[in-house]
């Protein structure tokens, strides 16, 4: 067998390569969930074969659990039954891609996998730890020993892969960035326009972590007539109806509730600026969806708003986490749009930055796959 004929071969191996794709649960769908979900149609359609696995079976493609979460088991047997199932469900020569610590963590920390394992992480950031539940923080203590039993970590965000080596003394050639696919926008972006009252979106959950209440203390610093809706639902629900209330007369705020993905488009075609005061975000789904309608975005001041915003992939501004900075950046936007040269800037640094083809691109690297 001639050295043409081998590379052939090992090329076919590569192409018909099953990649294995592990997370906790697809019952709920959150900003994880999503670019789970997303990564791997964006992978399928490049031709990659990719199998969804998950912890409680939802959205598998093998319909079934793994038995990870019986009830009476003891914790410490759980990584185990994962890792024995692990091994007799893929063969030797397939690729494991484990997303977020908490399968990541347990799949790991006994040990190195005998297969290509690949580490895809969300959740650590710097931002993250005064906001982490006790199992989190947990987990992100023995990911610090677990991750070098991997053989990449791929993070989705340069913050993320800066903290992991700083932080937590990850080795630098062993971490990448690979951002999640998102939508970047169609060219040409709307012209800036400006409604009177402004018209103001908040998306997410209203929590603690998201914030919410920052904006409505802004609110009250703020002379020109607003129009607030409000995307989301949540404990804090009640107590920010209650602050509504307590506002200058001459701002307007609407409670939407929960809001379906698909059904935010029309929420931010009427919108001029989306405000999003979270304490927290490993990546940020929401200014991106923001971006790609071309509405200019206010967020707080943190790492990886620097990333997103200094560097002209999201156009708007930054503010820091109190109101009246909060209320300045509001003013700014309202009275300076962002540009349509502007917005084309960001739509071509989008592009590069989470468009599919430079999202396959990197993938593939990293898994060792053709497509």
């Amino acid at each position: 067998m001639n050295s043409r004929t081998v590379l052939q071969i090992k090329r076919l191996e590569h192409s018909l390569t099953r990649v294995n794709f592990l997370i906790d649960s697809l019952s709920n769908i959150l900003g994880m969930e999503r670019a789970f979900l997303e990564t791997v149609q964006t992978l399928r359609s490049a031709g990659i074969n990719v199998r969804i696995l998950t912890l409680d079976g939802s959205g598998s493609d093998e319909n079934v659990p793994i038995p990870t979460q019986s009830s009476g088991l003891r914790i410490a047997l759980r990584p185990r039954i994962l890792r024995k199932w692990l091994q007799q469900h893929t063969e030797p020569h397939e690729i494991i891609v484990l997303c977020g610590v908490w399968t990541a963590v347990p799949a790991l920390y006994l040990g190195r996998l005998p297969r290509r394992t690949i580490v895809w992480e969300h959740s650590i950031a710097p931002n993250r730890w005064s906001t982490a539940s006790a199992g989190l923080k947990t987990l992100i203590m023995i990911a610090r020993y677990a991750y070098r039993n991997a053989e990449k970590v791929v993070t989705v965000s340069p913050a993320i892969a800066h903290h992991l080596v700083s932080s937590l003394s990850m080795p630098g050639a062993k971490v990448t960035v690979i951002p999640n696919p998102t939508p970047v926008g169609t060219l040409p972006l709307r012209k800036p326009r400006r409604h009177a009252p402004l018209r103001v979106l908040s998306v997410g959950a209203l929590s603690p972590v998201k914030n919410a209440q920052l904006l409505f203390d802004a609110l009250k610093l703020v002379d020109t007539p607003v129009s607030l809706r409000v995307a989301g639902d949540g404990p804090l629900r009640r107590s920010l109806e209650e602050i509504a209330k307590t506002l200058p007369p001459i701002h307007t705020v609407t409670f939407l509730g929960y809001v379906p993905q698909d059904a935010l488009s029309d929420e931010y075609h009427q919108a001029d600026i989306l405000a999003h005061t979270s304490l927290s975000e490993t990546f940020g789904y929401v200014l991106f969806d923001a971006a790609a309608h071309g509405v200019d975005v206010l967020a707080l001041d943190y790492p990886i708003m620097d990333q997103l915003i200094d560097s002209t992939i999201i156009p708007g501004t930054k503010a820091k986490n109190d109101a009246s900075s909060v209320a300045s950046a509001l003013a700014m936007l309202a009275n300076s749009p962002t540009s349509v040269a502007d917005q084309e800037v960001a739509f071509r640094n989008r592009m590069t930055f989470c468009g599919p083809s430079s999202i396959v691109e990197r993938w593939t690297e990293v898994l060792g796959v053709s497509y």
